[in-house]
């Protein structure tokens, strides 16, 4: 991996400009200086459309600009001290150019503006603040003009497509003139104006809109590369965001793109551990190219208001310890009234500088990949990209929070057998839509004594979502899709004791209530199961499907408890050979909504079932240390986040209830961990190879070092005292 950087993008982003005299280039470069960052990031043009540097023509010069506060002087001066410049440019929200041009603006079906900020469909915005317009229209050709200007004057260091927003999905999809006429001449179709995924012309439309998308981004690309040789091309494909396509964009584009920006504004609301599972997931779409992740200094979008400290350096450490740079997103506001963030990021800054050049030449161990298919969520997920996104973040959990060392595997990536061979299990965690030529590198990935998971009804579709009428790795798996068995609620009942049940309860509930409860009392899906026709004696059939005694549970109020359970059927549940365990159900999604132990019991006990090689690196620690391994030439880095806050709340929203009477309390409310609690003894085996006869034991952040001797065994056992909020590791060959 390249060097990691320490970014900080700093927003003069409101409509006046109050803030622009007070952040001028000198107290920017001071500031970034005082942090230990060496890379600024920030606007050259705003969303609403004023440019932030003296000389140009293209955008108008922001009314508030002078030479102290200008872009060409922030270069200037950056330059002087060592520190690199991210421009951002070319934002589809632009109000300037929207009040010039009306007709250039991305409209719904209903002809309303599309906009940036979050309003409900069908809510009409008289004036809006963020208008998106359409890169079909001649907007597209401002855009090419804006970035020759920017980087041919400013000069800096990389540009990056930050809100460069063109969706697919029908409550965000264009409908202007310019995308009517285009997509009937490209394709021959109107533009549907209903969501109908059996249409032809709705399929069309869909894939039509992303390739838009891209060829924009290529024209941009090529313009920037025109302008500066040399110039760093970024894109924000905020992972968790917009449905999550921009991933997919993101994994058609990889060729172009020579660093992401992975936005992660939802980290306060989301699990520990979040920005690594961006970093990690936005470095597998982009196929491994630098990733660069944020952390806001602000608590759940309150700009003007700091969160905790702890809070911005456990963030910022994920970013860094997932293989990624941390980049800290202040507001103006933010720094004018709540600066104390400064000093917490200067503190982990501070500590990546300690440890940054053994990061650049190491690279993660490759043990557990998953697959994160942009087509499963497209076509399976379609307009609830849940339903599919939680079967893998459910995964990634149970594995993180058992410290099995895990990567994200792309469908581009399933099309390159070199990409997988080195992993020791793949996890297909639902991925119903596939390739044949990806089917035909997990056969040979397999034949080569790769082990799979797998769940549900993954591989019955194309990467299209056509359906193949059986799974599409039959032949290997040794056994046949029938269908599904459609219940709200059901068990599985466990009949072999051995290592896949061990610790795990012999009946395990499968669905869940709808918390918002408004047509189901049920969520979809959950409770059902994939019928299977086991044909092959190498297959054993592990656990079977119990039926409920009834549609729902009468145990609680409104029919929103299971029912208990019914009769055993002969219905698989759970099978396995010596390179499968598959399960008929939705293992992770349960673990995601759930969290419970049995889940990632199973999971867990799966991996030790079929993969005999242990990781070269163990962690014995609790589920709330997040651990990262990292191998280099002679070196392991190894990476231990505590995870453990005694204050920290989340409380989910579950929509409106039917009861006449208002709720307890506010149903939504999050609290940002203050306290770190220290964790005793954490442990740490290394199973090296035979050469490793001597090592050094490096804690770089304590300044230690100590010697030691392999086991018989080719071992090392070392005890960490006590982890305190980050510790790293570095076990060190010696000749």
């Amino acid at each position: 991996m390249k060097k990691p950087v320490r970014a900080i993008q700093y927003n003069l982003e409101d409509p006046y400009g109050y803030f622009i005299s007070k952040f001028t280039a000198k107290k920017l470069v001071n500031y970034t200086k005082r942090m230990h960052a060496n890379v600024i990031v920030v606007f050259a043009r705003d969303a609403w459309g004023r440019r932030l540097y003296l000389k140009g023509k293209v955008a108008p010069k922001h009314p508030r600009l002078t030479k102290e506060t200008c872009l060409e002087e922030l270069v200037k001066l950056a330059s002087e001290n060592n520190i690199k410049v991210v421009i951002m440019v070319a934002h589809t929200a632009n109000k300037h150019m929207y009040e010039e041009h009306p007709e250039w603006v991305q409209v719904n079906v209903k002809g309303e503006p599309v906009i940036l900020e979050h309003v409900p469909f069908g809510v009409a915005i008289k004036h809006p603040q963020w208008p998106l317009l359409c890169l079909n229209s001649p907007y597209m050709s401002y855009l090419e003009q804006e970035v020759k200007e920017a980087i041919s004057i400013i000069k800096p260091y990389a540009v990056l497509l930050d809100s460069f927003r063109y969706q697919p999905d029908y409550q965000k999809a264009c409908y202007c003139k310019y995308c009517r006429e285009k997509f009937r001449k490209e394709t021959g179709y109107d533009l549907p104006e209903e969501e109908n995924w059996e249409s032809r012309e709705w399929k069309e439309a869909w894939k039509w809109r992303y390739k838009v998308v891209l060829e924009s981004m290529r024209k941009l690309w090529k313009i920037a590369k025109e302008a500066k040789k040399d110039i760093v091309f970024m894109y924000n494909n905020h992972p968790a965001g917009w449905s999550g396509r921009a991933n997919k964009v993101l994994e058609e584009a990889r060729d172009i793109i020579d660093a992401v920006f992975a936005e992660c504004s939802e980290a306060d609301h989301q699990p520990p551990g979040f920005i690594s599972e961006m970093v990690r997931l936005t470095k597998a779409m982009s196929g491994g190219k630098p990733v660069w992740a944020s952390r806001n200094a602000f608590h759940m979008y309150r700009t003007v208001t700091s969160t905790t400290p702890l809070a911005v350096k456990q963030g910022l450490r994920e970013a860094f310890i997932a293989g990624g740079s941390p980049w800290i997103l202040f507001f103006s506001s933010t720094l004018t009234q709540d600066a104390r963030i400064m000093d917490a990021v200067s503190e982990v800054y501070s500590e990546i500088e300690k440890l940054e050049d053994y990061m650049e030449y190491a690279e993660p161990l490759k043990y557990v990949g998953i697959i994160a298919s942009n087509n499963t969520r497209d076509w399976y997920g379609r307009d609830n990209p849940a339903s599919y996104v939680d079967e893998t973040r459910g995964f990634y959990y149970a594995l993180i929070h058992k410290h099995v060392p895990v990567e994200f595997v792309t469908d581009k990536d399933l099309e390159n057998y070199e990409r997988l061979k080195d992993y020791k299990l793949l996890i297909l965690a639902n991925n119903t839509c596939i390739s044949d030529r990806a089917l035909d590198n997990i056969r040979k990935y397999v034949k080569n004594k790769g082990k799979l998971l797998v769940t549900y009804q993954a591989t019955i579709l194309n990467e299209e979502g056509i359906e193949r009428g059986d799974f599409g790795l039959s032949d290997i798996m040794g056994f046949h899709y029938e269908g599904l068995f459609e219940t709200p609620w059901s068990y599985t009942v466990i009949e072999k004791e051995d290592i896949l049940s061990k610790g795990v309860p012999k009946t395990i509930l499968l669905g869940d209530m709808s918390y918002t409860f408004r047509k189901t009392r049920v969520e979809h899906g959950l409770g059902n199961h994939a019928r299977l026709r086991v044909e092959s004696d190498e297959v054993e059939v592990v656990a079977k499907v119990a039926l409920p005694l009834a549609v729902y549970g009468y145990e609680y109020t409104l029919g929103r408890s299971p029912p208990p359970i019914g009769p055993l059927t002969e219905e698989p549940s759970i099978v396995r050979s010596s390179s499968l365990v598959y399960f008929s159900f939705q293992l992770g999604r349960h673990y995601w909504r759930l969290g419970l132990p049995e889940y990632s019991g199973l999971i867990a006990n799966s991996i030790k079932y079929l993969v005999s090689e242990r990781p070269v690196i163990e962690v014995e620690a609790p589920e709330t240390i997040e651990a990262s391994v990292f191998k280099g030439k002679d070196y392991y880095i190894v990476h231990l986040l505590n995870h453990t806050y005694n204050q920290r709340m989340l409380s989910a929203f579950i929509g409106k209830s039917r009861q006449a009477t208002p709720g307890y309390s506010q149903p939504f409310a999050v609290h940002p961990p203050r306290t770190v609690i220290p964790i005793l003894n954490v442990r740490l085996k290394a199973n090296l190879k035979e050469d490793w006869r001597k090592v050094k034991i490096i804690l770089p952040l304590r300044g230690i070092e100590k010697k030691v001797n392999l086991s018989r065994e080719n071992t090392i056992v070392y005890t960490i005292p006590v982890l305190n909020e980050y510790e790293v590791l570095i076990l060190e060959k010696l000749s």
